[in-house]
Parts: C-alpha cells; sequence; structure tokens
C-alpha cells in the first residue's frame, strides 16, 4: 500500500500560477472561513497566493478549493470566487489579452497561451460557420477538480463578456461536474441548455463574435506580449527530462486521443526513433511509462474519487471494465473494489498531508 500512496502523489507535477489563488483569502473571509489553515492543510504556504511569479501544484489548489467548498457547504464555491476574482494578476498573458484587435485574434491567443496560466490544462478551440466552442479539461490525476472547473469557466466568460464590452452567454454547453445542488445558479451563470457529467467541459458560442473589434487593440503590445508568453512557456519547458516530457504529455492526453508512441513523439515534438533512443539511455521505454502514468491515474481516481468503475476504465482508456479490473488485479494483486474498501478500512494520506 506505500507503493500506492507515493504513486498517488505525481498528480503534484501539474502546475498553476499561485495568483489564481490571490483573492481566495478575501473571498474566504466573507464566507468566515479560516483560509490559511486550509492551505496549510494541503501544504500550501499561504503567503505565495501574493506571489505573481510562482507556480503552485494544480492538484493542491483543486483540494484547497474542494475542502472549502465543504466547510462553506456551498457546492458552488468554484462559480462564486470566478465572480469574485478580480482580473489582472496573470502578466503577460492578461495584457496579451486585452491588447488583441479582434475577439478572434484575443481567443487565438487565449488557446494558444493559457499554458502560461496553467500547465497540463487541455484548451481547446474550435471554429465552425455559425458557432465556435471552447474545450477543456484536466488530468485524470487531478480527481477533485469540480470547484476549479466552474472557477474557470465563470473566468473565461468575464474576459469574453469585458472584451466584447457586453455580457456574452454561451449558447449551449456541457460540464464534467456532477449535476450541482443549485442548478439554476448555473443556468443564470452559463446557459439553461447544459448538460452534467460530460466526458469534457465545453461551451458553445455564436460566431459572429468573432468580428468584434476592439477599440483599445494595440498591435506592438499584442505581438510584444505574444513574444514574453512564448519565453515563459520555454523556461517552464526547460530542463524537463525526455520522461518527464512523455509523462506529462500522456497524463494530458489518457483517455481522449490516441497515446501511440507515434503520436506522443509528434505532440512533444521529436521523431518517433529519437524518442525511443532517449528513453533507452534513460533507462527506461515508452511502454513503461505509459502502464505507469495510466497506473498512477487509476490509483487516484479510486482512491479520491467515487467514479464508477465502468466510467473510471473509460476515461482511462481500456477497451472494458473487466479489462480495467484485470489490470488493477495483476498491478497491485488487488481489485478496483478491494483497493476501494482498504481505503474506505485504513484511509491513505500523503507525507505531506
Amino acid at each position: 500500500m506505500e507503493r500506492i500512496i507515493r504513486q498517488s502523489q505525481q498528480a503534484d507535477q501539474f502546475l498553476v500560477q499561485a495568483a489564481i489563488g490571490r483573492d481566495l483569502r478575501e473571498f474566504c473571509a466573507s464566507l468566515n472561513v479560516e483560509f490559511d489553515a486550509f492551505a496549510r492543510a494541503v501544504d500550501l504556504d499561504p503567503a505565495i497566493f501574493s506571489r505573481f511569479d510562482a507556480y503552485i501544484s494544480l492538484n493542491r489548489l483543486c483540494r484547497l478549493m474542494k475542502a472549502i467548498s465543504v466547510m462553506a457547504a456551498d457546492d458552488a464555491f468554484g462559480l462564486r470566487y470566478g465572480a469574485f476574482y478580480k482580473p489582472g494578476g496573470t502578466g503577460p498573458y492578461g495584457l496579451g489579452l486585452r491588447s488583441a484587435a479582434t475577439f478572434g485574434d484575443m481567443l487565438k491567443f487565449y488557446a494558444r497561451y493559457t499554458g502560461v496560466v496553467v500547465q497540463y490544462e487541455t484548451f481547446d478551440v474550435r471554429i465552425q460557420s455559425e458557432t465556435f466552442s471552447i474545450e477543456w479539461s484536466y488530468s485524470p490525476l487531478i480527481v477533485h477538480q469540480e470547484q476549479y472547473a466552474d472557477f474557470s469557466a465563470c473566468v473565461v466568460l468575464r474576459v469574453f463578456s469585458g472584451f466584447a464590452g457586453q455580457p456574452v452567454v454561451p449558447l449551449r454547453g456541457q460540464l464534467q461536474r456532477s449535476r450541482p445542488d443549485n442548478a439554476n445558479l448555473y443556468a443564470q451563470q452559463f446557459t439553461q441548455n447544459i448538460v452534467y457529467g460530460a466526458a469534457t467541459n465545453r461551451l458553445y458560442f455564436s460566431s459572429d463574435l468573432l468580428h468584434i473589434e476592439n477599440p483599445a487593440g494595440n498591435p506592438s503590445a499584442f505581438e510584444y506580449m505574444s513574444q514574453q508568453c512564448e519565453a515563459i512557456i520555454d523556461r517552464l519547458k526547460q530542463g524537463k527530462s525526455v520522461i518527464a516530457m512523455v509523462t506529462d504529455d500522456l497524463a494530458r492526453h489518457l483517455g481522449r486521443e490516441s497515446c501511440s508512441i507515434a503520436e506522443v513523439a509528434r505532440r512533444v515534438g521529436l521523431s518517433e526513433r529519437t524518442l525511443q533512443r532517449r528513453l533507452e539511455e534513460s533507462g527506461t521505454d515508452f511502454t513503461n511509462i505509459y502502464d505507469s502514468t495510466r497506473n498512477n491515474a487509476s490509483l487516484k481516481l479510486l482512491i479520491e474519487s467515487h467514479e464508477p468503475l465502468s466510467q473510471i476504465a473509460q476515461r482511462l482508456g481500456y477497451a472494458s471494465h473487466s479489462a480495467y479490473s484485470r489490470a488493477v488485479k495483476r498491478q497491485h494483486g488487488l481489485t478496483p473494489n478491494q483497493i476501494r474498501s482498504a481505503q474506505k478500512a485504513f484511509p491513505f494520506r500523503t507525507e505531506n498531508d
């Protein structure tokens, strides 16, 4: 079981700008919740949220927001924090959004450089003739992601509305989260045409928005901020081992897109042959990393979530529920249900908890 605990900690590799939580203390005070105590409980220094150049574990931020939502008995905590959050503090990223010439340019910038704010987040824009959609999701390793996902969706709408100079309302949408206690609140914030328990988070908008021009658009500033964001992303990638690169890619795309060695090599910018060689030089191979990453995600979901086993199997790319159960038994000598039963009897705790 100690091996299971160690493996479940891999989620801490996913990072988010600490400034995302800079208003959490003030918001928690309005709810009579002691923010600092909750931050320390998930091993986050409360002072780090005031640093605009710092990154923290997305996993721990999600756990923090989940814990506060439970304490406040507010299933929509993330949504309310998104409405309370004061824009700014994201540096070149936020400045670049505001200096775009058109809504379409802003949207492309948003998708291209979202990694400056949240690493390992899947953010995709799909433009069609009459509509466009934004899609975002997180690694299966991030189990308690509902409150942060709600917060992100709310902030996206605020950015869109601020740029357009008018309220921007989605035509329809879908959220990964379970149906909230107060669905009317979500209908008011997003749209009444919304589906819960979806495979990914996605909101659809009218393509008419793409042509809105920005009176404050500044091409020179936009180009400069683009360069700054490129530099930040490069710095975040520097020093990352080939094993970390492959692990990160697999964690992002597991169960959603092809995770063959050829596709992973393409996404990390290497030829398949070069990737194989570099992994061999590091003392491992692609199959070993793939199995380890999927196993870590499996354990996180089994230990920290209440998702049905069939849903976990689908999220992790297994062909069937039975194939997933056999894989877990082969890895740990226990069935998925036995692992969950053991967790209830002897709750796992990480070294930092």
